[in-house]
């Protein structure tokens, strides 16, 4: 685990799809039961009842309020999916609305705003777009990074969504001069520089994701235990933060029983770039689709979206890990932030998390969602003062998305579906809610799967689509064929479709 620390600490900001197109939450909330369900058309994923008074007193809200919130946050984290399909040029950032309970969407032209229509969601205007504020956060990092006073000041940046802003988080003995430097070369007043102090310390004190290891071979060489989590189950072993093992190290669990060997990490390849490492179990271990939830108890990795659908900034996130246990909640505050470890090494597309706590031995852990969806790998935090361990709440944590692990190692992170095909549980084809006269709209509220799915339509006329959904112009009263294939690593579900192109408006 990597701890932050800094002496004065800032506050870092907190501020239906189309009506047919969302997958129906409906709150249940079962008294007599261990678990809470938030019910869907698809089947009900159970949320715990440990995580649930969680998520209530991280909130301040009753058990009811609690499984609305968290079936809201997992509605905005689908819609967002859709959203990042459709051609929006001015698109800005996406963050969920705990007043509003809806998904806000940062929009620049005002054309765009007709691509939103239909979708339960808060445009809000602003004036710069994410692809702006990009160029921008790479050209005042570089500008900054360039002076030799000031080369290694620079030891956090990331966009802030709601504040429509880049922010740098600049070394507290050099953030006047900073300041100073970006004024005088005009850049835009999009840039916001904040005081940082940091002080790193990497973990060493003396098979399901979040599950305990040791790494044998570094407690040989240095002494020490060298404890780490695991992130999430793979087929053939697991994924983990590349701080706890380089290549080859020998890795254990709690018992000291021999579990596998790191076969990569990219800790050890390279001086930036994401914490991650991938190991490779012994054939006596069977990786299993489950989360070690501590006082949660054991809970299944959800096959919806394969598991890994990405939530928005504001969402309520969950960490377990083997010191702390869990569950630990927070709200994930910022996305694709980069935090300098050191002069050499800067940890690149960390997604931050507001006040929580961690310790020794978490790193490499799990944060999920509320209904399963595993968010990504645990890295560290940056705390009060040194030394601030659990109960001790950090001013933020870290961790590094799921994604990142999965997509660099080409590896499939299991889910409750198995090896099995996809199921296209929700498809509404026509989608009566969106679909107009002379144009039909078929879409994908739901897929179960364990990996990624890629889909393919293909329709009366040559029409086809690769997106979640087809939309297309007919002929009023002809006769429309269409078929749906979806696709993941162990095979192919198809659906077929006919229906007479609409002709009423809605």
């Amino acid at each position: 685990m990597f701890v932050v620390n800094k002496n004065k600490i800032r506050s870092i900001q907190r501020r239906k799809y189309f009506a047919s197109f969302v997958t129906t939450v409906a709150v249940s909330v079962i008294a007599n039961s261990a678990n809470l369900s938030v019910a869907s058309e698809t089947g009900p994923p159970e949320i715990n009842k440990d995580l649930l008074a969680a998520v209530a007193e991280l909130h301040g809200l009753s058990e009811t309020q609690a499984v609305e919130r968290l079936a809201r946050e997992s509605e905005a984290a689908i819609t967002l999916k859709h959203i990042r399909e459709r051609p929006l040029t001015s698109y800005a950032g996406s963050w969920f609305d705990a007043d509003t309970m809806k998904l806000n969407v940062a929009i620049v032209d005002t054309d765009d705003l007709d691509l939103l229509e239909g979708l339960n969601v808060e445009p809000v205007l602003v004036s710069n777009s994410l692809t702006e504020l990009q160029k921008l956060r790479e050209q005042a990092s570089d500008h900054v990074r360039s002076l030799e006073s000031l080369g290694d000041s620079v030891l956090i940046s990331y966009i802030d969504f709601r504040s429509n802003k880049v922010v740098l988080g600049i070394d507290r003995q050099h953030t006047v001069s900073a300041r100073f430097s970006l004024n005088q070369e005009e850049f835009s007043d999009a840039i916001e520089v904040i005081e940082e102090e940091a002080n790193f310390m990497l973990s060493a004190d003396p098979f399901r994701a979040a599950d305990g290891t040791r790494n044998l071979t570094w407690q040989q060489d240095h002494g020490g235990l060298r404890p780490c989590s695991i992130g999430a189950p793979v087929e053939d072993g697991y994924v983990t933060a590349g701080h706890c093992g380089y290549a080859n190290n020998e890795i254990v669990d709690v018992n000291q029983d021999a579990l596998g060997d790191v076969v990569n990490s990219q800790w050890e390849d390279t001086t930036n770039g994401p914490d991650i490492g991938y190991v490779q179990t012994n054939a006596n271990w069977t990786p299993t689709a489950q989360v070690n939830g501590y006082t949660d108890g054991n809970f299944d990795i959800s096959a919806e979206w394969g598991g890994i659908i990405k939530y928005p900034v504001g969402s309520t996130l969950c960490r377990y890990g083997q010191t702390t246990g869990g569950p630990n909640c927070s709200t994930l505050d910022q996305l694709d932030v980069d935090i300098a470890y050191s002069q050499t090494r800067t940890l690149a597309g960390m997604s931050l998390v507001d006040a929580s706590c961690t310790s020794d031995g978490d790193s490499g852990g799990t944060w999920v969602a509320g209904a399963g969806q595993i968010q990504g790998i645990h890295s560290g935090g940056q705390a009060f003062a040194i030394g601030d361990q659990c109960p001790t709440t950090f001013d933020y944590l870290f961790f590094q998305p799921i994604r990142d692990a999965l997509d660099e190692y080409s590896v499939t992170m299991l889910t409750e579906h198995g090896s099995n095909a996809p199921d296209l549980t929700d498809v509404e084809c026509p989608d009566p809610g969106v679909s107009t006269y002379g144009r039909y709209y078929c879409g994908v509220n739901n897929v179960d799967s364990q990996g990624e799915v890629s889909f393919q339509w293909t329709a009366t006329g040559g029409a086809s689509s690769t997106k979640t959904y087809i939309v297309k112009k007919c002929s009023v009263h002809s006769t429309i064929s269409v078929t749906l294939q979806a696709t993941n690593p162990y095979g192919t579900d198809t659906k077929y479709y006919t229906f007479p192109c609409p002709a009423s408006s809605q």
